[in-house]
């Protein structure tokens, strides 16, 4: 019966160490390291005892035993004291210090097992006990810290009664057995005491990402296949301003157009998709919001809801503060042309009133206030149209017939030493855009341009068909031989409200790339410093009629 009772002991130790690795490797929890180590070092221990009982027994061996032993036990204790958020103390640290220095010294003097033996099993039987009391006693802690506690405490006693059960090889086999009871009592403890600390963290853990979830600062919700809302955070529910919760609702109901909801989040096979909608607040408000939705398995979306209701408000106050700016700087040329048409209404009528009846030369008169007005009231025109506030919808037309209208309304605020050179077929380069849009994007970069030229110089405006892989696209060019841009420089030329100059908003190039945006075109820009600067805008080309 005693060798059989030996390897359950010692198959006991190696199984239980072999399963609390296992649980380290998945948990990365610091007790079940310390607690995989004294298993580990228990079932070696039990290995060299079945060794000196069957066999003979080696003194040094027996030395090696108690402090394995010892240190078996010291990572019991250290296991358990971090479980309960302690840390070993300094006498723990002295005493197997203390041991090792008796096991020398009683080895070397051949003492009898007892005397070599005791003391270390006493140290580490009587850690063992204390630390199992504490954890026995802590409250609030479940059933796996009372279960290892006791282990403990059992255990400590009967490691205790070692060396005298030695003396008495009739109980050896039970005193083996029983050890491999409370090795397994204590085990159990150590597992269900793991399985404790691991739901705690994670109720911790999803505490903390719930709170995250619900404070962030974005509406966040989750929708399933069928467009219904299964989770949403309190940002969200604070935007839309609903009394109760949104979970439940379509997604669709959210949307100021319904039918938007099922083309924006289902509609696309896109794994990640963003779009600006408008939503609706639950008192009716029309809010702006850019969506960013993420496609989950099973149909389900996932999205990210910014609240940019304010942004597209400043965009606006923006772009009406853009438009004044380009007017002031359009000023002055247009001024020079008003000059004239005056000019021209006044020495007509003069003259009318001091001619005779001369009726060829009332005549030639006549037309000439005729085409001064029909000037003037051009010029009304294009800065009455350009002078909008809101943009348009998207219309096809002719680019270079627009190019070649909004040049000549550019030419006199260029001044006399910039040679504006212009080609633009009228017919051919037809584009679908906001033609608002488009005179705003042109009048930025011949603007841009003027004042990228110190004194003299030149700016080519191009109009041209391209064809490249298989798409038919119309380039607009507007190139100068300025100062051009270094490439730290190019880097921020788009960013709002960056500028080299001494005067403007800096919005001019920001309002361009806008504008490239909204109207589903590509801008590429070359610049050397000292060898001016070419922006190239390609818009997809349009057959449709307007």
């Amino acid at each position: 019966m005693f060798a059989p009772m030996l390897v359950l002991e010692v198959v006991s130790q190696f199984l239980g160490a072999w399963l609390l690795w296992s649980l380290y490797r998945r948990d990365q929890d610091p007790p079940l390291r310390f607690w995989a180590i004294a298993y580990t070092l228990n079932g070696v221990v039990s290995a060299a005892v079945c060794h000196q009982l069957v066999w003979a027994e080696i003194p040094a061996l027996t030395a090696l035993e108690g402090l394995l032993s010892l240190v078996s036990s010291a990572c019991l204790i250290t296991g358990a004291l971090r479980s309960l958020g302690r840390s070993p103390g300094r006498a723990m640290l002295l005493a197997p210090l203390a041991v090792l220095a008796w096991v020398v010294l009683a080895t070397a003097l051949e003492l009898s097992f007892f005397a070599r033996t005791m003391p270390v099993l006493g140290v580490a039987g009587l850690g063992m006990m204390g630390t199992g009391v504490a954890m026995a006693r802590t409250v609030g802690r479940g059933a796996g810290a009372r279960i290892t506690g006791v282990g403990l405490v059992l255990l400590g006693l009967h490691i205790m009664d070692y060396p005298l059960a030695v003396e008495h090889p009739e109980f050896l086999p039970w005193g083996h057995a029983v050890a491999a009871l409370l090795q397994f009592l204590t085990f159990t403890g150590i597992v269900l005491l793991s399985v404790e600390r691991a739901s705690a963290k994670l109720v911790t853990q999803e505490a903390r990402y719930r709170g995250l979830f619900d404070d962030a600062a974005v509406g966040i919700f989750v929708a399933d296949a069928t467009g219904t809302l299964v989770t949403v955070n309190s940002t969200l529910n604070r935007l839309i301003g609903s009394s109760t919760p949104l979970e439940g609702q379509p997604v669709s109901s959210l949307y100021v157009h319904a039918p938007e909801a099922a083309s924006l989040l289902y509609g696309t096979a896109e794994p990640l998709a963003s779009h600006a909608v408008r939503w609706k607040a639950a008192d009716g408000r029309e809010l702006s919001v850019q969506l960013y939705a993420r496609r989950l398995p099973q149909g389900a979306v996932e999205g990210v809801v910014v609240d940019i209701t304010q942004l597209e408000h400043l965009r606006q106050h923006l772009d009406q503060a853009q438009r004044a700016e380009l007017l002031g700087q359009l000023a002055a040329g247009i001024a020079h042309d008003i000059n004239n048409v005056l000019g021209v209404v006044l020495a007509s009528g003069e003259l009318l009133r001091r001619t005779g009846a001369d009726p060829a030369k009332r005549e030639e008169l006549v037309t000439s206030l005729l085409a001064a007005g029909t000037q003037g009231a051009e010029l009304t025109r294009q800065l009455l149209g350009f002078s909008r506030q809101r943009q348009g919808q998207k219309t096809p037309f002719e680019l270079g017939e627009r190019v070649q209208q909004v040049a000549g309304m550019l030419k006199p605020s260029l001044g006399s030493g910039i040679n504006l050179v212009l080609e633009a077929p009228p017919q051919g380069c037809r584009i679908e855009a906001d033609p608002t849009l488009i005179e705003q994007l042109v009048v930025n970069l011949v603007l841009n341009a003027r004042d990228a030229i110190p004194e003299n110089g030149r700016i080519a405006i191009s109009v041209s068909p391209e064809q490249a892989a298989g798409a038919h696209r119309v380039k607009l060019e507007v190139a100068d031989n300025g100062v051009g841009m270094s490439p730290d420089t190019l880097k921020k030329a788009f960013e709002p409200f960056f500028t080299t100059k001494s005067h403007g908003t800096g919005l001019g190039l920001a309002v361009v790339k806008r504008a490239v945006s909204q109207s589903a075109g590509e801008l590429n820009v070359i610049s050397e410093p000292g060898r001016g600067t070419t922006f190239q805008v390609r818009f997809p080309m349009t057959s449709a009629n307007a």
